[in-house]
């Protein structure tokens, strides 16, 4: 899976299981993508928890 951000839109594209998490370790979203989706988040840092892999972004 695929992680690209513009600017507070965040694009994934492929198959797997997303979770996302904000600084604390509090849970955001929770959802399964399957081709692509589009999630808009306020400027912050976040975890996103794809297939198992733990990968920290920040959004501007």
């Amino acid at each position: 899976m695929t992680l690209i951000k513009k600017g507070k839109k965040v694009i994934l594209t492929g198959k797997g299981r997303v979770e996302v998490y904000d600084p604390s370790g509090r849970l955001i979203d929770r959802f399964t993508v399957n081709g692509h989706k589009e999630i808009h988040l306020k400027s912050g840092v976040y975890m996103f928890r794809i297939d198992g892999k733990i990968r920290k972004e920040i959004v501007r």
